[in-house]
């Protein structure tokens, strides 16, 4: 079960990233919006910051009231609006780009990493 708890309460998310939410619950985009006003994040811009507890407190009630699918499609919007490296053209490179896109997209205090492993010629571990 996912525990929508930061590692650090002085980390911050952009907006642009908390801009996926809207965009990954397509046409309940207004309802988007009032489970992210609940949590303290009143019309979002891309250009700005945000406490990243606050973002996974939305995400809470969205899988709690709208359940884990809508998390899902969630997910899927997240690198569409997320900042990334402009040299990505492998699976192997994106993969290896997930922390250094992650370290991007958020700031302030202990986030965490992401460590890609390619481990066979069609496998890999992330950590």
């Amino acid at each position: 079960m996912a525990q929508f708890k930061g590692y650090d309460p002085k980390v911050e998310v952009n907006g642009q990233t908390v801009l996926s939410v809207v965009d990954g619950m397509g046409v309940m985009k207004l309802l988007a919006m009032q489970f992210l006003k609940r949590h303290g994040i009143d019309d979002p811009k891309p250009e700005a910051w945000y406490p990243q507890q606050k973002w996974l407190d939305t995400f809470k009630e969205i899988a709690d009231k709208v359940g884990p699918n809508t998390l899902f499609q969630i997910g899927l919007k997240i690198p569409e609006n997320a900042a990334f490296p402009p040299e990505i053209d492998t699976i192997e490179k994106a993969l290896a780009s997930i922390d250094v896109a992650y370290h991007l997209n958020h700031r302030g205090g202990e986030i965490g990493h992401y460590h890609f492993e390619k481990t066979g010629d069609k496998s890999a571990k992330m950590v």
